[in-house]
């Protein structure tokens, strides 16, 4: 990727910036997760938010032939996009399905994140009207108080003597043990709730009613059941302890349901940071994120154990070049003045691509000669000033249309500042770096050492890029 770049005559012609994502490293990415969780776990491959503002179309195509087993996304949108597109592996959204279309949902075989009666009850008569069966995965809160059933209640309601009139057959008995064993470790780290008030218990059972008919229907098909680690990439014993919770509560959650005699084929809680950090808590399958993209999750080791790298780098084009006398401020209330004649370079790029306007006076593009031009003045809405070397005022009232465009983004290869680097100067961190990158910047693709294709999500309004 590092010696690719377009011809500069049609980048200049083309767009202002644009963002180079190179699909073979995505490919390797998820080749490198699929080797390390290991043949027998799942890798659902996470592309929601226009795959983190890479291109969920391309990107999902890239994890697909580095052998992702489904795809995850957060809108149906987006789902339907990608089955318009001919992906053909399963997809799951992490939503319920309320106010979409039940019927089309059930049709592209998109499989909603379910937690309540409603969300089943209308995708169970959609499925009915189709003469098929609806897929879905159930959703247990176990810590992350954001959706899904509580887990945490519904388990401290049940007792021993719950699980001792359960006659189960002997192919379920493990699933009962595991339950119990469970239950065990929760009750004795404290976890569960003591003496639940009367409220409560009916609460509970009202739920446990709920996840009982949803797995009954004949309509429907669960074909997993997930929840979503909080504190996973978070150091320090507390962090440990809660995600043991949370891996404990989903385990007896899943369990308890086996034992019942209902199938759930896939469990699955593993982020980015447990793929990474947590291997013993990977059940049925992984759903990495960012990682996928060569981003590492926060406080992950220097070197993670499986080897990924960035996936994008981001290049803009100089506008135009001037000297800025001294004495003389730059940009909206001119936080920065020159003390000398200075060598201004004005970037196409800005906040309204993505580009952060708290990176004002702190960060820097790297020159095509790999020098550093740092950011002068406040990052405007569609432009940014950088202090370019004396060398390039030989271009000073020339046509700079053919000059190499400056990195802003990059993997990790040169001196160019990274995700992590930007999101460290943004206050931020590398995800919303990535998702920050707007409709208006060009895509770039590039698969087996040319580019592929480009895609604007501006003005291509079935995009998916939800």
């Amino acid at each position: 990727m590092n010696d690719i770049k377009l011809k500069l005559a049609e980048f200049n012609k083309i767009a202002r910036n644009y963002l180079l994502v190179d699909l073979d490293q995505a490919k390797e990415n998820a080749q490198a997760i699929k080797s390390y969780i290991g043949p027998e776990t799942k890798l659902l491959a996470v592309v929601k938010a226009n795959a983190y503002g890479h291109g969920v179309l391309e990107c999902a195509r890239a994890f697909i032939a580095g052998g992702a087993d489904y795809l995850g996304v957060a809108a149906a949108d987006a789902a339907l996009y990608l089955r318009k597109s001919g992906i053909t592996v399963p997809i799951l959204m992490f939503s319920d399905a309320e106010q979409l279309n039940y019927p089309t949902l059930v049709a592209n075989d998109i499989e909603p994140a379910v937690y309540s009666a409603v969300v089943g009850r209308k995708l169970s008569l959609a499925a009915q009207a189709q003469h098929k069966q609806a897929r879905y995965h159930l959703v247990a809160d176990t810590g992350m108080s954001r959706i899904g059933f509580p887990s945490r209640l519904m388990l401290s309601a049940l007792n021993e003597a719950d699980l001792a009139n359960l006659n189960v057959s002997a192919d379920l008995q493990a699933a009962l043990d595991l339950c119990r064993t469970q239950l065990k470790k929760l009750r004795s780290a404290g976890y569960l709730i003591e003496n639940l008030s009367r409220e409560l218990l009916e609460e509970a059972k009202q739920d446990w009613q709920t996840v009982r008919q949803l797995l009954a229907d004949p309509n429907l098909s669960c074909q997993g059941i997930f929840s979503h680690f909080a504190k996973a990439d978070c150091l320090g014993e507390a962090a440990s302890k809660r995600t043991e919770e949370q891996y404990l509560l989903l385990s007896a959650f899943a369990a308890y349901l086996i034992a019942l005699g209902y199938k759930l084929p896939l469990r699955h809680i593993a982020n980015s940071a447990a793929t990474v950090r947590y291997p013993e808590y990977y059940l049925d399958m992984v759903r990495p994120g960012s990682v996928l993209y060569g981003l590492p999750p926060a406080n992950s080791p220097a070197k993670l154990p499986m080897h990924v790298k960035p996936i994008a780098r981001w290049f803009a084009k100089i506008d135009r070049i001037f000297v800025l006398r001294a004495n003389q401020a730059v940009s909206y209330g001119g936080l920065w003045q020159s003390e000398t004649d200075t060598l201004v370079g004005v970037l196409a790029v800005g906040y309204a691509d993505g580009y952060r306007r708290n990176l004002s006076n702190k960060a820097y593009v790297l020159l095509p000669t790999g020098e550093k031009a740092e950011v002068l003045g406040r990052v405007c809405m569609d432009y940014c000033m950088v202090k370019l070397p004396w060398s390039y005022a030989k271009n000073l009232r020339q046509d700079i249309s053919q000059l190499e465009p400056v990195e802003i983004m990059g993997d990790g290869s040169n001196l160019a500042l990274t995700a992590d680097n930007l999101a460290e100067l943004a206050d931020s961190f590398n995800l919303e770096v990535c998702c920050s990158v707007a409709a208006r910047v060009l895509r770039v693709y590039l698969q087996d050492g040319k580019v592929k294709s480009k895609r604007s999500y501006l003005f291509d309004t079935n995009s998916g890029a939800f």
